[in-house]
């Protein structure tokens, strides 16, 4: 059976597949290169009559090519044929893992489960799972699951099979009154044997000190965000209890502050901070901000001088300035705030494939942060005295003048539309396609060595800070990026 897979192009001729599809070895092909590249052999294995791929020696049809070949991914050799891709062949049950990917109608994300959904009989084009079940299922408005609708009432509001026809139930645990759909357990005390069964399952693996650290914990954090959250998050929060365990039997005693923040930095301690909380109001380890300060500032110097690989070009000059700053004898945090605009020069160096900064490379810096223009003068000056570069900043304005792009509205408009008609996940196609949006919708001309850079609090606001303006883009920019 033949169907057609949208947006899809021939993997000989590259057209779009618009009414035929067959696929081989992971590749599709229209009905003309089909005819040209396969013709009707007599399998060697079978021996039927199919159509055979041509230069194939000895002949085999696609089905004996599945037979009596382990699948690529688990392995199994008595299983029901899946899929055949270049690599080999594929169980059903595997076969979804190699499911090309997707974009769905409502989300616009690229998913592997995206297919053609029907809602009532009607046809509702490409939807993804979550995106089918918000449509297709309603909320009950008693038990709050998502079933399908077996009863309105006046107002319209939707009820599942089991509120409507059964009595309101009794919680096993707690004998409060529940909805039916719900179950036998409420909400609540479902999470609380989930939080029960995991700290049971991981408290033999700490030390004897720690075990009993580890149930204040759990009690402590049902109290300070509740069931739920502490049922859903305890197996993260244990990870951290288990490093610091691992820890202290090392050293032979309860590490202070300052020794986790050496041994796991701030970052960590930041991202397991109800741990940290939970270990001060216990006196167990107490907190100092001023060492927190202190090595959140050696954490990032030392990121920044470890971020390149070692006899480069650019990792001696971050480590020369390193040296250099440190012999004037500054403050830990101006020895950071000095090193920050350096840093990223120089990442623009490595993205660009220059060894030493240019002045193009400069001008694209600042361009897109004109407010690193006193931050980097210091390096710039290091650079000119110490490494023979020619860099100027007195021609540099902390406020950009913007031009306009030398190409024509239609013209960038078809850039654009090239860019997202292939979309990618690596860095240089993000990049591609946020200068080619800038450059179309605000008419603004992108320098050439330029990053645009993109925090998640952007990915929020849609809109990008660059030039020292706020630039907005359409959201449909921003799901390809995400």
């Amino acid at each position: 059976m033949f169907f057609v897979t949208p947006n899809t192009y021939c993997s000989n001729c590259s057209n779009k597949l618009t009414n035929w599809d067959y696929r081989y070895q992971g590749r599709h092909y229209c009905r003309k290169c089909y005819d040209r590249l396969f013709s009707t052999k007599k399998c060697s294995k079978c021996g039927h009559n199919k159509k055979i791929r041509k230069g194939l020696s000895p002949p085999i049809c696609k089905k004996c090519l599945l037979q009596n070949k382990p699948c690529i991914r688990c392995k199994k050799t008595d299983y029901l044929p899946g899929k055949l891709t270049v690599h080999g062949s594929v169980c059903k049950s595997c076969a979804k893992y190699f499911r090309e990917y997707k974009q769905c109608n409502t989300c616009s994300q690229f998913k592997y489960h995206v297919s053609n959904r029907r809602i009532n009989g009607k046809k509702v084009g490409q939807l993804c799972c979550s995106c089918y079940n918000k449509i297709a299922y309603c909320t009950c408005n008693k038990c709050h699951k998502k079933r399908n609708p077996f009863y309105y009432d006046f107002d319209q509001r939707a009820y599942c099979k089991q509120c409507t026809q059964i009595k309101n139930r009794q919680c096993t645990d707690c004998k409060k009154n529940i909805p039916a759909g719900i179950g036998k357990v409420c909400e609540k005390c479902s999470f609380r044997r989930t939080l029960s069964k995991r700290v049971k399952f991981y408290k033999p693996l700490l030390s004897d000190y720690f075990q009993q650290h580890f149930l204040d914990f759990a009690e402590w954090l049902v109290k300070r965000r509740g069931t739920n959250f502490a049922a859903t998050s305890i197996k993260r929060y244990f990870e951290y209890f288990f490093q610091l365990d691992q820890f202290t039997l090392e050293i032979k005693r309860f590490p202070s502050y300052q020794q986790i923040l050496h041994q796991f930095s701030v970052k960590k301690t930041r991202k397991y901070l109800l741990v940290t909380k939970f270990l001060d109001e216990l006196e167990i380890v107490k907190l100092k901000p001023e060492v927190k300060e202190q090595y959140s500032h050696l954490n990032t110097i030392e990121k920044y001088i470890t971020y390149f690989e070692a006899e480069t070009t650019w990792h001696s000059l971050i480590n020369d300035y390193y040296v250099f700053l440190k012999q004037k004898h500054i403050t830990l945090k101006s020895l950071r705030l000095a090193l920050t605009p350096a840093f990223h020069l120089l990442k623009n160096c490595q993205y660009f494939c220059f060894e030493n900064p240019t002045q193009d490379i400069l001008d694209g810096y600042l361009w897109a942060s004109p407010g690193q223009k006193s931050a980097i003068t210091g390096f710039v000056h290091f650079l000119n005295k110490n490494h023979s570069c020619s860099i100027k900043l007195e021609g540099i304005d902390k406020k950009i003048k913007l031009s306009r792009p030398l190409e024509s509205n239609k013209h960038l408009k078809q850039k654009l539309i090239s860019t997202l008609r292939f979309p990618t996940k690596s860095e240089q196609y993000i990049q591609t396609l946020l200068k080619r949006a800038v450059e179309y919708l605000h008419l603004i001309k992108v320098p050439n060595y330029t990053i645009i850079t993109c925090s998640k609090k952007t990915f929020q606001t849609q809109h990008l800070h660059i030039a020292g303006q706020k630039l907005y883009i359409p959201n449909d920019i921003f799901t390809f990026m995400d």
